[in-house]
């Protein structure tokens, strides 16, 4: 779907600036119901038991069905007619710990019964003779409709959409059946670019696989597979070739060594590392930096060509570890959950990186 049209005009919208001629912009209210839910998680006695589309469904799903694994609990009558979920409606999260987080949608293309609409949610129903639930979804997700949700949120450490601010939101309402062939169209191109991600991802483990068997042959095996061997008497690394050493970590590399060796200015810029910075199987993110006595005490330092591991599992097992290069100034402090080896003179440090 490649449409151009011939005329557009101006919006005469804070979000959003020209649409095409035949389109047009009106508040949410008047083309759709939304509603905010009150349904909370507790079970009484007196209710009827029901299922609940909670917080954690609609953030993390673009769609809501049937087939989820939804929560149980219990609501009234009044509830049970209010708030169970319907054809083509579209479910936001009306409250956030953050105000950039907030009215993140999902659709529900299926009326499922039994199942409510949960707190901290807004449902909003569609007049189906105006508007498109699988369109609005997709409307709800474009960053120039969501800023006004961002812009009106409340709060300080928890923020809120007032029910006021929803129902005034603007959305740009084309006629229906375009509606429809713009959702279809995305529908079908995301659907193909989430096939061709999963595929990506599908690779991933088969790619370190292979990447640690090479490390393991190399390690085990020297420049040639026909190189002389001898045992080791290790079960993870039971043979090397006859002519390579086997010698404890601590002979051949520096573990944790000091900061007290830093010989520069208490102003300097160094790179600074948390463990989100530390790669999996090698990598470094430096994209932040502190100057030496913004530094506070405990954290791992380290400089150019040491190399870091993760010292706890799930970090550990993951293969979180990297040889530092290019560090600002060629130091770095990091998280203490780090160790540091430095190679001494004998050994090649990116031969500890692998």
């Amino acid at each position: 779907m490649t449409t151009s049209y011939e005329d557009y005009r101006d919006a005469n919208s804070r979000w959003i600036d020209r649409i095409p001629a035949h389109w047009r912009i009106e508040r949410l209210k008047f083309v759709a119901r939304p509603q905010a839910s009150n349904v909370d998680k507790h079970s009484k006695d007196d209710e009827i038991p029901v299922r609940l589309c909670n917080y954690t469904d609609v953030y993390n799903n673009a769609q809501i069905t049937a087939d989820m694994d939804f929560m149980e609990a219990t609501a009234t009558e009044a509830e049970i007619e209010k708030f169970t979920l319907t054809d083509d409606e579209v479910i936001i999260t009306k409250d956030s710990e953050s105000w950039e987080d907030i009215a993140v949608p999902a659709h529900v293309p299926r009326a499922i019964d039994g199942v409510l609409c949960g707190y901290h949610l807004t449902q909003i129903r569609p007049d189906n003779e105006q508007l498109d639930g699988r369109y609005l979804y997709y409307q709800l997700c474009s960053a120039e409709l969501n800023r006004q949700f961002q812009v009106k949120a409340n709060g300080v450490t928890r923020f809120g959409l007032p029910a006021y601010h929803i129902d005034n939101s603007e959305i740009i309402v084309p006629p229906l059946t375009e509606q429809k062939q713009i959702a279809r169209y995305l529908d079908e191109r995301l659907s193909r670019i989430d096939r061709l991600i999963d595929k990506r991802e599908a690779l991933i483990p088969l790619l370190l696989e292979k990447k640690v068997s090479l490390i393991v042959a190399k390690l085990s095996q020297g420049e040639s597979p026909e190189s002389e061997v001898k045992s080791t008497g290790l079960d993870y690394l039971p043979k090397i070739p006859s002519h390579w050493n086997l010698v404890r970590l601590r002979f051949a590399a520096e573990i944790n060594p000091s900061a007290s060796e830093i010989l520069l200015p208490a102003d300097t810029l160094v790179s600074f590392v948390p463990m989100e910075a530390v790669g999996e199987y090698g990598g470094l993110t430096l994209d932040r930096e502190k100057a030496l006595d913004e530094i506070g005490q405990g954290y791992t330092y380290f400089r150019d060509l040491d190399v870091v591991v993760a010292k706890i599992t799930p970090c550990f097992e993951n293969g979180k570890g990297a040889l530092a290069n290019n560090l600002t100034n060629g130091v770095a402090f990091g998280t203490t959950e780090l160790h540091v080896l430095r190679a001494r003179t004998e050994v090649y440090p990116r031969f500890y990186s692998i």
